[in-house]
C-alpha cells in the first residue's frame, strides 16, 4: 500500500486469486490487503493459469472487467515472456509437475486483448 501511495497509483493489478499457482494466490491476497488500505483505488486481476481450470470449477459470481487492446505491443510481450526461461524451458528439470508455459499457453497471452477482472471489495 505504501509503494502504491508513493507513486500515486490509480489502480492495482495482480494475478487472479483462483489461479492454481500458490504464488499467484498469495499475490492476490496481498493486493487485496493493500487495496483495503488505499481508499478508492480499484483492484484488477489477470488470469494466468486460470485459463487452464476445468470448466466446472467454481470461482464465484460471473466476473466483470475490461479488455485492453495490446496488439501493438505483442512483440514486446512475447520477448518479456520468453525472458522467463524458468517458465518457458526445461531450465528447472527436477519438478516434472511444475508450472511451465507450453506453446498453447503462450499463444493465449499473445492475443489482441488482455483481460482484466474487477475485484470487488
Amino acid at each position: 500500500a505504501a509503494a502504491a501511495r508513493a507513486c500515486g497509483a490509480g489502480a492495482l493489478f495482480v494475478t487472479w486469486e483462483h489461479d492454481p499457482h500458490g504464488d499467484h494466490r498469495a499475490s492476490a491476497m496481498l493486493a487485496r490487503k493493500a487495496r483495503d488500505l488505499l481508499a478508492g483505488v480499484p483492484l484488477y486481476a489477470y488470469p494466468v493459469w486460470g485459463w487452464t481450470l476445468p470448466p466446472e470449477t467454481e470461482v464465484g459470481p460471473p466476473p466483470r472487467g475490461a479488455r485492453l487492446a495490446v496488439a501493438p505491443h505483442r512483440d514486446a510481450k512475447a520477448a518479456a515472456i520468453g525472458a522467463h526461461r524458468s517458465q518457458t524451458t526445461a531450465l528447472i528439470a527436477d519438478d516434472p509437475q511444475g508450472f511451465r508455459l507450453e506453446p498453447a499457453m503462450i499463444a493465449r497471452f499473445l492475443r489482441d486483448d488482455e483481460i482484466f477482472l474487477q475485484i470487488d471489495p
